[in-house]
Order: C-alpha cells, then structure tokens, then sequence
C-alpha cells in the first residue's frame, strides 16, 4: 500500500503538500465553464484609519492594479507591472520602494488569488498539522520580496481564511471571508485587515469584468495637490534655524496661529502635531493609526486643521497624526510642536 493511500484511509484528507495546494486552487476556481475576465472591478466600501470610505479595486491577471479608498483619510494604491506606487490622503504621489511594497504586494496577492500562482512565490510548502488541529498551514514566500507569508486553510472548504505575515517587526492579520465569484474566480469579498492593534475592514458588494484597459488606469499618476495656494503678496522669506541634530525648524501658522517650531522634513511620511498643541487649539479629532515608538506600537487621532501656512504657501484641510512630542523636543533641545512631511514640506521647503 502506498503512503499516500494510508495517509488517505487514516484521515480522509490529502496530506501532500501537492494535493493541499491543488485542493486550494481548485477551491478558489469558478466552474470552468465561466469565460475569463480580461480585467476585474470590485466595489464597495470600508472601514480605513477608523472612517468610513468607499473601495474599489481594479486588477489585471498578469499583475497590475489600482486599489482606492475614497475618504477622509483615504488612499490609493497601484502597480503597473514595473513600479508601485501610493496616492496619499493629500493627493500626492511617490513611488513606492522597501518595506512599503512588500506591505502592499502581501496584502493585493492575498485579495486576487496570485499567491496560488506557482510562478509568483517560491518554496511554498504545507507545514504539518499538530495533534487534533483541523485547518492546514501554507507557507509561501512571494518570489519578488521573499518575505514570508503564512495562509491558514479550512479544511472543510480549502478556501483561505487567514493569512499572516511580519515586516520590519510589525505583524500583519488578514482575514478573509465571504468568498463569492468573480469571473473566472472566487475571491474573499470581505477582509478584516489587522495590524499594530488597529483594524482596517474591506467589503466588497459587486465584482464586474471591464475590458482590459489601457496602460493609464494603473500608472504611476502624477501628485493632483488642490488644496493649496501661494500668495504671492506675502515676503518669501521666513523664520528659521537649525537644530544641533542638523534638522531646519519652522514657524507655520495652524489656523492662523504661530504654535512653535516644527521640523521641516520632506522624509516624514506624514504631517504630525504634538498632542498638547492640538488641544490647545481644539482640533477635532478623526479615526486612529497606530504609531510606532521607543516604547512599541501605540493608537493615535487624527487631528484636522482649517488651514496650515508657512510664507507664502497655505494649505487647507490638512490631517496630522497626533504623537506626543516631549521626547523628541527634549532630544533637540527645543519645544517641538510638529513636523512638517512629506508632501507639504516639498511644497513649502524653498521658502525655508
């Protein structure tokens, strides 16, 4: 008798890795009669940084896609075969590199069943079950980043249930479920996104075939920033020095007001005020990120603010992380009250 026959006969399931990842295949597949889609559009809405927003997420077979959350504190993500690239809350774009495109390749193989494609991962092997453990364990690790990714399959229904992976030291939870066709497959129309503490929701309520689109509908967009004006009649020249750790500080005005120094940082990946100043100037707070620290992951407001200035150039409707700065202004030896990031501080820099 073979092994594969008494394994069969001992516990009704197929114990090679083989038969596992066939099983899941077969499972995520809609019946072969259905006509493959050249492209994909699922809509809905979700549950992003604690607000409610809308979804879409678009994707090609080979590859591809546009994923947007429209909101408040929205942002989309796409990838158009050779680069990755984020439209952030703002409305301006970079591209994406490191750490970042491995988050968004884990999460998007997962949520288009890419990751059962052999030729997008290597190694992937069926880790073996424990005494009375039920669900089978897949470890695989996507062939463009080789980060680890681990897919938690029921065994009733080999469809994927959870997937986890960890990068830069931070764990990432996807739960997926609601598996519904989508053309040619069935894909989780609703996934449960956890990561640091704070929880991200996906639910998708029609999934429609598009022809394939041009090359446009996942191209790295250049920045559409309209929030902001320069006015010319006000003195290019502002207020400046140098921290001893080399950084250049600034006096903006947040709601008209002058709060303090802030760092001007066109590396921050966000714009950040200290917690005591948003209080004092009564910013309403909105959904939560969780904030990586000295002292580990901690959830944090959004604040918002009517309008944020620095010279000449003004920016309404800006959103700030709200992080306690004490530390870092005891670091720099003067009272830091924010940060000016990423995108606004490009905006603003050469008035510096």
């Amino acid at each position: 008798m073979s092994s594969l026959l008494f394994a069969l006969l001992l516990t009704g399931r197929p114990t090679l890795q083989i038969d596992v990842l066939e099983n899941v295949r077969k499972a995520v597949q809609a019946p072969a009669t259905t006509k493959a889609w050249e492209e994909t559009v699922l809509t809905g809405s979700a549950y992003f940084n604690g607000v409610d927003s809308k979804y879409k997420l678009q994707f090609s077979p080979d590859g591809p896609f546009r994923q947007s959350i429209s909101g408040l504190l929205g942002q989309t993500f796409g990838f158009d075969g050779k680069i990755y690239w984020q439209i952030d809350r703002t409305g301006a774009s970079r591209v994406l590199s490191f750490d970042d495109i491995d988050r968004v390749q884990a999460l998007l193989f997962l949520l288009t069943d890419r990751w059962l494609d052999g030729n997008n991962h290597v190694n992937a092997t069926v880790e073996s079950r424990r005494s009375g453990e039920k669900d089978f364990r897949i470890h695989f690790k996507p062939r463009e980043t080789g980060i680890m990714e681990v897919v938690t399959i029921d065994s009733e229904t080999w469809l994927p249930k959870r997937a986890e992976f960890e990068i830069a030291g931070s764990k990432t939870v996807v739960d997926m479920a609601d598996w519904k066709s989508a053309g040619p497959l069935k894909l989780p129309f609703s996934a449960k996104i956890t990561n640091e503490g704070v929880t991200d929701r996906l639910s998708v309520e029609s999934a429609d075939a598009t022809p394939k689109g041009e090359s446009a509908v996942y191209a790295s967009p250049t920045s559409n920033l309209t929030d902001f004006k320069f006015d010319s009649s006000i003195p290019s020249a502002v207020e400046t020095k140098r921290a001893a750790s080399g950084h250049v500080l600034v006096h903006p005005l947040v709601n008209g007001k002058d709060v303090g120094w802030f760092i001007l940082d066109s590396g921050a990946d966000t714009m950040i005020i200290d917690s005591s100043v948003a209080d004092s100037l009564g910013l309403p707070k909105v959904g939560k990120e969780a904030v990586m620290g000295v002292g580990g992951s901690v959830q944090e407001p959004f604040r918002v603010s009517k309008e944020f200035s620095l010279g000449p150039a003004k920016i309404s409707g800006v959103t700030f992380i709200q992080i306690d700065l004490k530390d870092l202004s005891s670091a720099f030896g003067v009272k830091l009250c924010g940060i000016v990031g990423y995108s606004h501080a490009r905006l603003v820099a050469w008035t510096a």
